[in-house]
């Protein structure tokens, strides 16, 4: 909701947060009807998808995109979608060839690097 943007962005992306009710509670559905009416972006506004979402912690040579990608519960309630998917597969893919062809893990790739391939692609950062 803070419309953040990063410094190793591979993406933007608007969506509302989707995390369904828990449970049948009264407080649960008071919760999903407060994320459903409080937590829309505007018209043109949008938040960034940094890199780091895609290299898990502790592991040298793994990308993870879609409902792999590190985010807390809220924000996997927005990029669990079709088109950050997309988004993240892509930057994946790509960032998997770079780390390939340079010979280094996943956390090294150089994200100036990345950032060119994603432009020359047609993405929007």
């Amino acid at each position: 909701m803070a419309r953040r943007q990063f410094p190793d962005q591979i993406g933007r992306f608007n969506k509302h947060v989707d995390v369904h009710p828990y449970d049948t509670s009264p407080e649960e559905w008071a919760r999903f009807k407060s994320h459903q009416k409080d937590m829309r972006l505007g018209v043109g506004e949008c938040f960034g998808m940094p890199y780091g979402m895609l290299v898990p912690k502790g592991w040298r040579n793994l990308w993870v995109a879609g409902r792999c990608a590190g985010t807390d519960v809220l924000m996997q309630g927005v990029v669990r979608v079709m088109p950050a998917c997309f988004i993240m597969g892509e930057a994946a893919g790509a960032a998997a060839a770079l780390a390939l062809a340079a010979g280094c893990p996943a956390g090294q790739v150089e994200y100036s690097a990345l950032r060119e391939v994603l432009l020359k692609a047609g993405a929007v950062l």
